[in-house]
């Protein structure tokens, strides 16, 4: 007779869980030093798999979470944490979400801010890997991003992992409040935050840099960072922890590529 019998919850995961995809949360420490905020959409009002696996790693990478949702509700899974709900408004939604937990939010206590969103898979080269990409990147930078573009101006790409230091964070704030307001649509978001924030922080004394840059690509009048040609020449670089998947997914040579990191998060 089979046991059905368990002792303790990790007893019943490890006999039946697993099977079943239940989800564990790695155990969020008090102390953390950084934070994320996430920014996630989904019409069905679920988490899917890529993005648990995400925000798992930014919990292993100990980070604390400001996960903001358009969705009404989440269906499948209980987060370890505050779901911050917002309206969809379309472009300029990550805007939104980032500065409202600026302004709501006691971000003091943070040395690294973090704004990621959902379009970003990661880790496809493991955490250790990334976890040696944001220590080498702190190094010397008051602020980060994992894709360098000069697309209309030499920028950071917004909300793709793009990181400040506490001391930027004023700073960005301040701009935030002086330019959302003037968005209206798509392209004046992108004119006049996207690919002006880097430039911004610069000009107030900051130093960056992109993990993945237009400058080491084979040069594109359009996308540089997403055509074909470039893909494989930092999808096979241990230090690129991420990938924007929703632009690349039909591009990836899998066979020559053969990561395992990535063939998992890409499984479904």
């Amino acid at each position: 007779e089979p046991n059905t019998k368990w002792v303790s919850k990790q007893d019943f995961y490890d006999k039946f869980g697993f099977a079943e995809e239940y989800i564990l949360w790695p155990r969020q420490k008090s102390n953390n030093t950084a934070c994320v905020i996430y920014c996630h959409y989904d019409k069905d009002n679920i988490v899917k798999d890529y993005v648990i696996q995400a925000v798992k790693t930014m919990i292993i990478l100990e980070y604390d979470i400001f996960f903001c949702t358009t969705c009404t509700e989440i269906k499948n899974t209980t987060l370890p944490f505050k779901i911050h709900f917002f309206k969809n408004v379309g472009s300029g939604t990550d805007f939104i979400m980032a500065n409202t937990i600026f302004n709501d939010e006691d971000l003091s206590k943070y040395k690294w801010i973090n704004l990621l969103n959902d379009s970003i898979l990661l880790p496809i080269h493991g955490i250790e890997n990334m976890k040696n990409t944001i220590r080498t990147m702190r190094q010397g930078n008051d602020f980060w991003g994992l894709y360098e573009s000069n697309e209309i101006q030499i920028h950071l790409c917004s909300n793709c992992f793009f990181e400040i230091s506490a001391k930027c964070y004023p700073v960005l704030k301040s701009f935030y409040n002086s330019k959302l307001d003037k968005c209206t649509d798509k392209q004046s978001f992108i004119n006049n935050i996207e690919v002006r924030q880097t430039q911004y922080l610069v000009d107030n004394g900051f130093t960056y840099k992109g993990v993945v840059s237009y400058k080491e690509l084979t040069p594109e009048p359009f996308c540089i960072l997403f055509n074909p040609i470039n893909i494989n020449k930092y999808l096979s670089d241990p230090k690129s922890f991420g990938i924007k998947w929703k632009y690349i997914g039909n591009y990836m040579d899998y066979k020559k590529l053969n990561n395992p990191y990535l063939n998992y998060l890409m499984r479904y």
